[in-house]
């Protein structure tokens, strides 16, 4: 996967939703960030962008970290 290819064009089954595709647009444009952020950027439901971000990381897409602090724990994602 490379930055310029097609999110729209692709077959693959990762972006088979607008949601997984906005999420990937946001990261690639914005770079590390919280699903919290991410949640509020892109009006994505808290639910939706945890199953697409899990979805998008098994399929070695994106990558979290943890970060550290008070729990819940808070994931980073990045491309």
């Amino acid at each position: 996967f490379t930055p310029s290819t097609d999110l729209n064009a692709r077959r693959d089954t990762s972006f088979n939703s607008a949601d997984r595709r906005s999420i990937v647009r946001y990261l690639l444009r914005n770079g590390e960030t919280t699903t919290s952020e991410l949640e509020a950027e892109e009006d994505i439901n808290p639910q939706t962008a945890r199953e697409c971000l899990n979805d998008l990381e098994n399929d070695g897409l994106v990558t979290s970290t943890d970060q550290p602090g008070p729990k819940p724990t808070i994931h980073k994602w990045d491309v």
